[in-house]
C-alpha cells in the first residue's frame, strides 16, 4: 500500500510487521488477548481462570485464506483458536485483517467462547511497539485509570501523557491504568510516528505500560518489575469491571464479559 508494508505470519495467524517509509512500527506480532494481570478484587474469579486455562493460552492456527487481492483491497482471513494444555481450546475465532489502498487496517474478529469458561476477564488484541513510541493521546475517560465499573471519578475527553507517567505502581502488581469508553488513541515518539486506533463499532478500551499481563502476573512486589523497553499496548472491545470482590460481593453481571459469542472492529 505505497510506502505501508503489512506482512503476516501464516503460521501462527497474526500480523507480525507493519512498517512505514523504512520504519517498523511493531516489536512483537499482534496477537489476541483475554488473561489480565489479576487485581486484588479478582482473588476468587482468578482460581477459575487459571484451572480453565486462561493464564496461559496460545493463539494456533487452523487455517487461513485470502479473501481479496487487488490494487484497492487485501484481506485475509485466519481461523484461530486460544488454548492451553492440557485444556481444550476456551476460544475460536475468525480475525480478518483488511488493507486499503490508503494503507488503514481494518481488524474484525469474530469469535465464539466455550460454553464452560467462566466470564472472561479481557478481550481484545496485544502487542508491542518499539521503544521510543512513549507519548501518548486518546479520547476516553481519563485522566486517571478507568473501567467500565470505575469511572466516576474520571472525565470523557482529550488527554496526553506517556506511558511511564501513565502506569500505576500497585505494591502488588496487577492490571492498572486502562482507559474506558476511548473513541481513539495514538502511541508515537516525539515526532508524532506511531500507530492510532480507531473503533469502527462501539468504543474500547485500552492501556500502555512497559510491562506485559504475564509480567504483571509473575511478579510479587512492585520493586521488583523490571520494564521492557518496547510499549506494551492492549487494545480491548471491553474488559470485565473491577468489583468489590476482595471483601465484597462478585463482580456484577452487567460488568463481566459473560458472551459467548463476540463481534470486534
Amino acid at each position: 500500500c505505497g510506502s505501508t508494508v503489512y506482512t503476516f505470519d501464516t503460521f501462527r495467524g497474526m500480523l507480525k510487521v507493519i512498517k512505514y517509509a523504512d520504519r517498523e512500527y511493531l516489536a512483537e506480532p499482534m496477537k489476541l488477548q483475554v488473561w489480565r494481570a489479576p487485581m486484588d478484587n479478582d482473588r476468587n474469579a482468578k482460581n477459575d481462570w487459571i484451572k480453565g486455562g486462561l493464564k496461559d493460552m496460545m493463539q494456533m492456527l487452523d487455517s487461513w485464506a485470502i479473501l481479496e487481492n487487488t490494487a484497492e483491497c487485501f484481506s485475509i482471513l485466519f481461523k484461530v483458536k486460544l488454548a492451553a494444555a492440557p485444556h481444550r481450546p476456551a476460544v475460536f475465532a475468525d480475525v480478518t485483517y483488511t488493507v486499503k489502498g490508503d494503507g488503514v487496517l481494518n481488524v474484525r474478529s469474530d469469535v465464539k467462547v466455550r460454553d464452560t469458561v467462566r466470564h472472561l476477564p479481557r478481550f481484545g488484541v496485544q502487542l508491542a511497539i518499539p521503544e521510543d513510541c512513549l507519548r501518548m493521546q486518546y479520547f476516553g475517560y481519563g485522566p486517571m485509570e478507568s473501567y467500565s465499573d470505575k469511572h466516576h471519578a474520571a472525565k470523557l475527553g482529550l488527554y496526553e501523557t506517556d506511558c511511564d507517567a501513565n502506569f500505576e505502581h500497585y505494591v502488588r502488581p496487577q492490571e492498572n491504568c486502562a482507559h474506558a469508553d476511548t473513541r481513539w488513541m495514538l502511541v508515537s515518539s516525539v515526532a508524532g510516528q506511531g500507530l492510532l486506533a480507531v473503533t469502527t463499532g462501539k468504543d474500547f478500551s485500552f492501556n500502555c505500560s512497559h510491562f506485559t499481563p504475564a509480567q504483571l502476573t509473575e511478579t510479587a512486589h512492585d520493586y521488583e518489575l523490571v520494564p521492557m523497553k518496547e510499549t506494551c499496548v492492549n487494545l480491548d472491545m471491553i474488559q470485565s469491571g473491577i468489583g468489590s470482590n476482595s471483601c465484597g460481593p462478585q463482580l456484577e453481571p452487567e460488568h463481566r464479559i459473560d458472551e459467548k459469542e463476540i463481534q470486534f472492529t
